[in-house]
């Protein structure tokens, strides 16, 4: 074990110092006004599932203005499967700190390389060969990494911030690719849903909704009365309440009357779940963006959050938020608000509301109810006529 414990560590210094070598000391030389035209394009996105959806948006701007360009894209190992889904990506590479990534890469000399939000990722890009680097920029920012200034764009939603830095790029390679293709004929759907293979569930019901139990962590969750309210509402509309999510055990009363998929649906066969779905409810978690990015209207309860960064009325009009902003458990001064909090009592996902460990209280679940009721008697009354 301890001879294990040494190869890993040599391998993990190996990366490490071939990341040096070829970002630092080879480093290519600056990028040209000639782009060889089968160049491909790296798009490094290794995020997680909701922000992956927030980035959909940018990726089809990207492909519909650069058609005869190849479209790379690195993600996290874990959402690999899904990424093959995006329409225009033509080569999806699973990220992770090791030479066998930083090889393929390098094997596909992409001349352009842009990042998104993964500062981390600088050095990397660099050794992979790309000759220009893209990227939200601030004052720790290599002088060899180009795009607009992350001030700038901070107060805009991701989808925004993110479409921005793409026309950024392109402003700066317009000679390289076609006309640029306006928002409004963005017409492709952002995922083939062709592509699914089969699918490893099956339903017994013409109409449902979904409704998506927990997020990723404790700390924010639909409890069991909301859940048990909305499954009464949508079995009272004619739907069939589909319960998803991880690690938890359906109480018996959601059992009866439903259909339970949790833990049962890969990531691809939930792509295609929430696509029928005539409604989708969960809390702010990456499978409510992914059922917001289908076009499915979907309701998100959020905790002390920012809703202003994940929700774009220009690029996903049938989100609904019910957003609760008293709550002292997330701060606002980051992204996503998990690094700095504003009670000396929360610390990292733990939060000190009354409803412990978690970022929402029972006012935020009685007001999710409310809304969601609204929606699920305005599909119902639409199924009717």
């Amino acid at each position: 074990m301890k001879l294990l414990g040494v190869f890993e560590l040599l391998k993990k210094l190996q990366y490490k110092l071939l990341v040096f070598w070829y970002s630092w000391v080879r480093r290519p030389p600056p990028a040209s006004e000639s782009f060889s035209s089968e160049s491909p394009i790296l798009v490094a996105a290794p995020l997680y599932l909701g922000d992956l959806c927030t980035a959909l948006p940018a990726l089809a701007l990207l492909r519909q203005s650069t058609p005869n360009k190849k479209i790379i894209l690195l993600v996290r190992p874990e959402l690999a499967s899904l990424a093959k889904l995006i329409n225009g990506i033509d080569f999806v590479v699973p990220f992770s700190k090791d030479l066998r990534t930083l090889r393929t890469i390098r094997s596909l000399k992409a001349e352009s390389a842009i990042c998104f939000f993964e500062k981390r990722l600088f050095s990397f890009l660099s050794a992979s060969g790309a000759r220009s680097i893209w990227a939200f920029r601030d004052q720790e920012s290599p002088v060899f990494v180009q795009g607009p200034s992350f001030d700038r764009v901070s107060g805009l939603p991701i989808a925004e911030m993110l479409y921005g830095l793409i026309n950024d790029f392109l402003d700066h390679t317009s000679e390289k690719v076609v006309q640029r293709t306006p928002f409004e004929k963005l017409s492709q759907p952002f995922w083939n849903l062709s592509l699914i293979e089969k699918q490893g569930f099956k339903l017994d019901c013409e109409r449902y909704a979904v409704i998506h139990l927990s997020g990723r962590g404790e700390f924010r969750k639909l409890d069991l009365d909301t859940a048990i309210e909305l499954k009464r509402n949508l079995i009272t509309g004619g739907m069939t309440p589909v319960f998803t999510g991880t690690g938890d055990l359906l109480p018996r009363e959601l059992e009866i009357n439903s259909v339970n998929l949790i833990d049962k649906t890969s990531l691809p066969e939930l792509l295609s779940l929430l696509a029928a779905a005539e409604l989708v409810f969960g809390p702010d978690t990456g499978v409510t963006h992914l059922a917001s990015s289908l076009g499915v209207k979907t309701v998100v309860m959020m905790g002390a959050s920012q809703p202003r960064l994940v929700h774009s009325e220009l690029f996903f009009p049938n989100r609904q938020f019910q957003y609760s902003g008293d709550l002292i458990c997330r701060a606002t001064k980051k992204l996503h608000g998990y690094v700095e909090v504003k009670s000396p009592y929360c610390k990292g996902f733990t939060c000190s509301n009354v409803d412990r460990g978690l970022c929402v209280n029972k006012a935020n679940q009685l007001a999710f109810v409310r809304i969601s009721k609204e929606q699920i008697h305005q599909v119902s009354a639409k199924g009717a006529s």
